[in-house]
Order: C-alpha cells, then sequence, then structure tokens
C-alpha cells in the first residue's frame, strides 16, 4: 500500500481532486451506484481494487481542509480558504483575540459580533462547508461496509467517521448554544451514509452527540494498529482526541481525562524554544493533526488567501501589509509573567520584542503576536497548520481532573506544562480550575477557535470594555453570558431548501 500512500499525499499536498462546487441544499445522496451487497462482495473479495477506488476520495476530504473558494464564487472571498477560515472566525468572536485595524474589512464584522443573521455570508460560508465536508465523509462511508476486516479499508473508514463527528462538533457549537443545558434544543439536520425516512430537520442536541461519540468511539477501533504515513493524516491518537473534545464539551469528565490522556501518549510537550518557533512545521513534536502546506495549493497561489496572511507578522498578507494585525488582549498578556517564554511571543509594549518590526520592517503594535513566524522555503505562506496538538489534550485532562476534584493529579499536569513555559511557575493554592483553563487560553491563542467556543462551553460572556483595554472603540463590546450574538442562525438558503426546516425552527 506504499504506492497508494505516496499518492494520497501528492493528491492531498495539491488537492487536486477536491470538488469545490456546492449546491445551496443539504446534498444527502451518498456517490456512486453499486449496491451494498457488491461493495461488500468487493470488499471480501479484492480489498485492494475498492480501495483503489476509494484513494482519491479519501484525498479529497483532506484536501477540503485547505480548499480556496469552497463557496465557487466569481469573486473569490479571501475569508473562505478552508477549515482555518472557521477557527479564525470563532476566534474573533471571543475576547482573547485583537484585531488592531479594520482595514479592508476582513473578519472585522465577525470580531464585532455583526455576521450571525441567516442572510448574511458567513452562516451559509460556515453551513455549506462542513456539511460538505460531512458529505465527502459520507461518501468514503458508503463504499465501505462496517464490518470490513480489511486493515486499510477499516483504516479508511475510520478517518471518514472521525472527519464527519469533528464537523458536526463545529457545527453544533456553532450553531447553538453549548450541549450541558441544552440536551434537548435543536441542534442541525443529521445526514448519514444511510438516507433517513424521516427527513433532514433539525436533530436535538443529544442525538447529535450520541452520533458524534459512537463515530467516534467506532473510529477508534478500526483506526488500531494503523500507522499513517504523516501528521497530515487522522490516526487513533487524532480520533481520541477529537473524542475528548467531544466529552469536554458534554462535561464528561471521566470520559474526557481518559480520552484525552490516551490520545497524547506517545507524543512530548514543545519546549519553549521550540514555542517561538513560527507554528509552522508539522515535525514539531507536540502537533497531532495537520494539514501540510506546499507552494502549488491555491491558497498560497492566492498569496493572500490563507492563515498566516490574516495572523503572522513576519509573512505577506493582510496582517502585515494592511496593518490588520492580530494581537492578544492585555489582560492575557499581562497575566503571564516575565519569564513565562510564551510572552516572548507577542510585542511588548514598549516595542522590545520585536525592534526590527515585523515583514519588511513593518512596526509591530504593543501586544501584536510573533507566534505565527514566516515560512522557511523561500515562498510566501507555506507554513503548515495545526488542528491539534498535545498541549491541548494535556489541558483537557487536566481540566477533567481538576472537575473531578483530582486536584493531585490536575496539579502535576498542569506543572508539567509549565515547565515548559515557565521555570518559576508554580501552581496555585487555591482556583485551580480556572487557572487551567486560563492557560489554556494563553496556549491555544490564535489557533483552534477556542476564544468562542469556551465561552459557549463555560457559558461565559465577554467584556472587552475594561480599563486600559487594547481593543478598539468599536469593538469594546460587553456581551452576556448565553447571549444570541454568540451563535449563528440556519442560513436562508437551508431554510428555503430543506422543507423540513421551516423559518419557525431558526435561532432568535
Amino acid at each position: 500500500m506504499n504506492r497508494i500512500y505516496n499518492y494520497l499525499i501528492f493528491i492531498v499536498a495539491g488537492a487536486m481532486l477536491l470538488t469545490t462546487s456546492c449546491s445551496d441544499e443539504l446534498n444527502t445522496d451518498p456517490r456512486g451506484t453499486v449496491s451494498q451487497s457488491q461493495i461488500a462482495d468487493l470488499a471480501a473479495s479484492d480489498p485492494e481494487a475498492l480501495a483503489l477506488v476509494i484513494e482519491p476520495m479519501i484525498a479529497g476530504m483532506y484536501g477540503h481542509l485547505v480548499t480556496y473558494n469552497s463557496m465557487a464564487l466569481a469573486s473569490v472571498s479571501h475569508d473562505d480558504h478552508g477549515i482555518k477560515s472557521i477557527l479564525h472566525i470563532a476566534d474573533m468572536m471571543g475576547e482573547d483575540v485583537v484585531q488592531t485595524s479594520s482595514s479592508y474589512g476582513w473578519y472585522y464584522s465577525d470580531y464585532l459580533l455583526e455576521l450571525r443573521d441567516k442572510d448574511y455570508r458567513h452562516p451559509y460560508f460556515v453551513w455549506q462547508y462542513l456539511y460538505r465536508n460531512i458529505k465527502l465523509a459520507n461518501d468514503i462511508l458508503a463504499q465501505i461496509p462496517e464490518d470490513v476486516e480489511d486493515s486499510h479499508l477499516r483504516a479508511f473508514r475510520g478517518q471518514a467517521l472521525v472527519t464527519r463527528a469533528y464537523s458536526y462538533h463545529y457545527l453544533v457549537q456553532i450553531y447553538q448554544k453549548t450541549y450541558v443545558g441544552h440536551e434537548n434544543d435543536p441542534g442541525v439536520p443529521i445526514v448519514t451514509e444511510i438516507a433517513s425516512d424521516e427527513g433532514y430537520p433539525r436533530a436535538p442536541m443529544s442525538a447529535v452527540y450520541e452520533l458524534m461519540v459512537k463515530d467516534l468511539t467506532d473510529a477508534v477501533g478500526l483506526l488500531e494498529g494503523y500507522n499513517r504515513p504523516s501528521k497530515g493524516f487522522i490516526d487513533q491518537s487524532v480520533a481520541y482526541g477529537f473524542l475528548a473534545r467531544v466529552y469536554l464539551s458534554m462535561e464528561n469528565w471521566e470520559g474526557a481525562a481518559s480520552a484525552a490522556s490516551t490520545a497524547r501518549s506517545g507524543y512530548t510537550v514543545m519546549t519553549g524554544e521550540q514555542y517561538l518557533d513560527g507554528f509552522k512545521y508539522i515535525s514539531n513534536p507536540e502537533w497531532m493533526f495537520g494539514s501540510i502546506v506546499t507552494a502549488d495549493l491555491d491558497i498560497v497561489q492566492s498569496g493572500i488567501v490563507n492563515h498566516n496572511s490574516f495572523f503572522s507578522s513576519f509573512s505577506y498578507g493582510y496582517a502585515s501589509i494592511t496593518g490588520m494585525h492580530k494581537a492578544i488582549d492585555r489582560r492575557l498578556y499581562d497575566y503571564m509573567s516575565e519569564t513565562d517564554i510564551r510572552k516572548q511571543a507577542f510585542q511588548a509594549p514598549d516595542g522590545s520584542t520585536f525592534p526590527e518590526g515585523g515583514y519588511n520592517g513593518v512596526n509591530l503594535p504593543a501586544y501584536v503576536n510573533g507566534k505565527f513566524g514566516p515560512s522557511d522555503d523561500g515562498a510566501d505562506n507555506t507554513q503548515d497548520l495545526v488542528y491539534m496538538r498535545a498541549s491541548e489534550m494535556l489541558l483537557i485532562e487536566a481540566e477533567a481532573r481538576a472537575a473531578l476534584n483530582q486536584t493531585s493529579q490536575a496539579s502535576s499536569l498542569l506543572q508539567e506544562l509549565m515547565a515548559n513555559r515557565d521555570p518559576n511557575y508554580t501552581v496555585p493554592s487555591s482556583g485551580l480550575l480556572e487557572e487551567i483553563r486560563k492557560q489554556r487560553r494563553i496556549e491555544l491563542w490564535g489557533e483552534l477557535g477556542i476564544a468562542l467556543f469556551d465561552i459557549k462551553r463555560l457559558k461565559l460572556g465577554i467584556n472587552r470594555n475594561y480599563e486600559g483595554s487594547n481593543h478598539p472603540d468599536d469593538a469594546k463590546l460587553v456581551v452576556p453570558a448565553e447571549d444570541w450574538l454568540f451563535t449563528y442562525m440556519l442560513p436562508t438558503r437551508e431554510i428555503d431548501n430543506n422543507p423540513d426546516i421551516s423559518s419557525g425552527d431558526n435561532n432568535p
């Protein structure tokens, strides 16, 4: 199978087989015309032949993570460049990431919490992108029997199940409030490879979470023994990682702690020096899952339609050229001690962290990040993209242990992380749970969208209007916990085209 995996790596790197066209409604029909019995016969008699059929579908699924212009618009939206676009939106809707300028506008309206309306572009973009991801996974699942025995086909099925599960997890976090306390509230339509006789209404949150847990639990078994060719592929550790995230949302503390601990087994926490190395290498010892970005990808060929264009102060792009810098909230910056190496990832108020400026010497204002560095291969914005890493898993386990009043274990876990961040750090004697959550915000700043996901999960509001705030005046919002401003409406196109959802079923 080495030839197959080499082929996959090539295709994923170039995203050459991904179809980016999209319809105005959920596409629920799995691809292919052969019967399930024929598929089962082929899986048993010639699994290598079936694998050849599925290879380009797997490539397309991974390629979608870095797809360019998923809405297939004639005029490309520069905030449509893959899964990082959605995580970027989520980070802007919290209080941890500051956008220093509204120049050119990209993501600034998200920052102002102004884009949740059903007729706006972002609710449709996120909806169609994630359901397209689910469609790609379902197409694969429809071709592989549940009881398949071939190890390669089992791995393909496992990766598709994980993809479907994490797509649903992002959907329910964006289009509904948190799970706890809203278990019976309407979530999102459940679309699997098996057509539903009952149509596709908004399923209760409990049903969506039940599907996610089942998919991820099944995937863990299917991925047993699978050795992936690179971290650009989902393996068992990644499946456990997504399961830990889902359990964390459910406040299933035992499940979250166990899954997170298993997920990070075999990974090491990066050193402080590695933390300051630019967040651009998938070879980083604690990166668990990401995309390998090469110069031939459309998001790189575009020059500026990619994550690092918007987040890196040292690369050619929107942040450095137009002044749309991404800075850390001043409170988080001040919370870090002077010996915390992560503080060196952000410009000091006196400009001493990056005295020579950013890209082409551009001045970097106070608190602007240097966390995401320039590419090293002579090409613009070919930095690899991270979607999961071991420190997140450590912090999930620590939070879960603290919530279970397993104080000693939680403290040891936090100390394990901070020993690589601040040599003078001491775990506080009180407020451990809050401390873990604060360190999570600092550690994962600008990576995974937790600025929004955590305030929803923890039922917190935001306050950007504090004394000394470094948020722009028009962004100094104060929004209470569980306000609908944090939750998108379902897009009008879905309401219009899905007979099982009416305007009365939408979010307020």
